[in-house]
């Protein structure tokens, strides 16, 4: 049977000892063999503040784990996961056949290294390829007219608009001019 490869990323209880940790972790290894997995890298991402309470608790330990198992084993080994007392939340993701786990994790371990370093200054001199495309299309400008009333001019517009007050007639001069005709 082929294996995919899948990511786990699970939340320990925040009050855990170092050593039942890593008895836990142990466990979720043991569970991960039992289902005919293999572990192909486990991250600790530390303690970090929790969106929404989980079980009372405001922090957790989270951990990401890449493993490959077959398809069929891995809804007994969520399972199992969720049984486990001191885990607070499980969320397991199946990553693309062509997806490089080594990459993945490299990748990350950079992000946290470039932010931390500050970044050298970008260099004066600019690259030929560069003042040659600049040269040859030069920008285009477009030209628009926009007209802007005043507020005057809107009392002007509003004044002429208006009818006159002896052009206003009430309904009921109508109905009475009606009533005299007949």
């Amino acid at each position: 049977m082929v294996n995919r490869n899948y990511e786990l990323m699970f939340i320990l209880n925040p009050q855990l000892a170092e050593e039942a940790r890593d008895a836990l972790l142990t466990r979720v290894n043991n569970y991960l063999t039992e289902g005919q997995g293999e572990l192909l890298r486990l991250k600790p991402w530390g303690m970090r503040r929790l969106a929404y309470p989980i079980q009372k608790y405001r922090e957790g330990a989270y951990y990401l784990l890449y493993f490959s198992m077959p398809p069929k084993n891995v809804r007994e080994f969520e399972n199992s996961l969720i049984l486990l007392e001191d885990i607070l939340r499980t969320l397991i993701v199946r990553l693309d056949e062509d997806a490089d786990i080594e990459a993945l994790t490299t990748v990350e371990d950079e992000i946290a290294i470039e932010s931390s370093t500050p970044e050298p200054a970008p260099e004066a001199e600019p690259e030929a390829e560069e003042t040659e495309e600049a040269t040859e299309a030069p920008a285009e400008t477009v030209e628009v007219e926009v007209e802007v009333e005043t507020e005057e001019e809107e009392t002007e517009t509003e004044e002429e608009s208006a009818p006159e007050a002896s052009e206003i007639t009430s309904p009921t001069a109508d109905t009475e001019a009606a009533e005299d005709e007949a």
